[in-house]
């Protein structure tokens, strides 16, 4: 209801959706792919939430979705983390629970089974839900294990073709379409800025004359000024829209 969109069907740019009425600013850098998943910080009252783009996009919606799960929940600011499915903290479980709910509606994967005429669970319908979606193989059989959609049993075997990584054979070879959307260009240029911060660093760029020094001194650690100009020029329009 905050964000006014429904549980029916997936959650629609969930990057742009967030800054536009989530309440948050939301900054991403490149941290190593051994690096933090993420965090969610208040910085003098106004909250954020910074994402390492060095994962994949479907881990990074994930994480994006477990940190606003922390500021809807009221949980307070937290640290840079690892986003694990077990944890045994409250808040991480509770925000999983969010992230999880939120990506994944009950109501919308009922509505794709019913579409895709799909009754059971095998790894291909598995795949296709989890690539519609926009999250890993691994979250959706989570999902699909919590409103009850597989049993013990069959999320045992399905496990064991993740961990095997026949998902990913899968869905190489029949071509599934991957989610193309803020989150997947996010990770590809490595640098996310909230539109406020494009909007000002574009200007220092190309209206006020300001040098290569005094613009790296805006960006976050590891950012490039060059890679800020190509960016630029992609989502000029998207920034002077916004």
């Amino acid at each position: 209801r905050v964000l006014s969109i429904g549980d029916g069907s997936p959650v629609p740019d969930l990057l742009r959706l967030l800054e536009a009425s989530g309440g948050v600013r939301v900054f991403g850098e490149k941290l190593g792919r051994n690096g933090p998943d993420g965090a969610y910080q208040l910085s003098q009252g106004i909250p954020f939430v910074l994402l390492n783009l060095s994962k994949s996009p479907q881990r990074t919606r994930f994480t994006l979705a477990h940190e606003y799960g922390h500021h809807r929940l009221g949980h307070g600011a937290r640290a840079p983390e690892t986003v694990m499915p077990g944890s045994r903290d409250p808040l991480e479980r509770a925000a999983n629970e969010f992230s999880a709910a939120f990506l994944m509606p009950r109501p919308a994967i009922s509505r794709w089974f019913e579409t895709h005429g799909e009754k059971a669970v095998d790894l291909e319908s598995l795949c296709r839900l989890a690539c519609d979606f926009g999250v890993s193989a691994k979250a959706m059989l989570i999902r699909l294990n919590t409103i009850e959609r597989v049993g013990r049993t069959l999320r045992t075997r399905l496990d064991g073709l993740l961990e095997a990584g026949a998902h990913l054979d899968l869905m190489d070879r029949l071509s599934m379409p991957r989610i193309v959307d803020s989150v997947s260009q996010a990770c590809e240029r490595g640098v996310w800025l909230p539109p406020e911060f494009q909007k000002r660093l574009v200007s220092l760029l190309d209206r006020e004359g300001f040098g290569a020094d005094v613009v790296s001194r805006h960006l976050p650690s590891g950012v490039r000024v060059e890679d800020l100009v190509a960016w630029s020029e992609v989502t000029r329009g998207e920034v002077e829209d916004a």
